[in-house]
């Protein structure tokens, strides 16, 4: 129940083996049923140790607004593409379009509400792909398990959809849109660190793109 309830809440848990809870509390009902002993008890005192042990490490890799995995995270998975140099993955940044001018106008709290409902499309559209990651303030990164374009214009034109979707709901007085700039990780010809430059400046790029829209539109 606590994993199941944790799950719902953040999503996928991945510092959470379940082995660690059934093989503590399979071993003391075996030991119950042929020893007849008090065996249980102890046993399922290691396995539920085990639970919460896995539950605080998950909480450390994730952000306490959205849920989504947090910066600590991103580096854990730098730490690993560092070490593997044949893992092909790919990355979409994201950054939220007039978040200032949320907060300014409505206030913090209606701030965080909106970079909730951000992380929430953000994290739907990329589903079991890949994770989500608040990486600072009002802008996301996404991590595809995939080196297949199709893949990840599924995934941004998914989030680019249900955004639109939000927006034609008018649950607020705002619209809320992202800038997205997106790149496939090559360890044979880049660093992690270029990668992530890269996903970075091709989001910038797209961002300029939409101010200037937003100008023509204003024109």
């Amino acid at each position: 129940m606590v994993y199941l309830a944790s799950k719902r809440n953040g999503g996928e848990l991945k510092y959470f083996p379940v082995w660690q809870y059934v093989v503590p509390a399979s071993i003391g009902m075996i030991l119950e049923v042929f020893i007849n002993s008090a065996f249980i008890g102890i046993c399922n005192a290691i396995a539920i140790s085990s639970v919460l042990s896995s539950l605080q490490d998950e909480r450390i890799f994730r952000d306490s607004l959205t849920g989504l995995y947090n910066r600590s995270y991103l580096e854990e998975i730098k730490n690993m593409l560092e070490k593997k140099h044949n893992s092909y993955i790919s990355g979409v940044m994201l950054d939220l379009n007039g978040f200032k001018q949320i907060n300014d106008t409505y206030g913090h709290a209606e701030g965080d509400q909106a970079l909730i409902t951000a992380a929430n499309i953000i994290k739907n559209g990329v589903g079991s792909y890949g994770d989500a990651i608040r990486y600072a303030g009002d802008e996301f990164i996404i991590m595809i398990n995939s080196w297949d374009e199709k893949i990840v214009n599924q995934c941004v034109t998914k989030i680019e959809n249900d955004f639109k979707y939000y927006n034609n709901q008018k649950r607020k007085p705002y619209n809320l849109t992202v800038s997205m700039g997106y790149a496939m990780f090559n360890p044979e010809t880049q660093s992690v660190n270029e990668f992530l430059n890269t996903i970075d400046k091709n989001m910038y790029d797209n961002k300029q793109k939409f101010h200037e829209m937003e100008k023509q539109g204003n024109n």
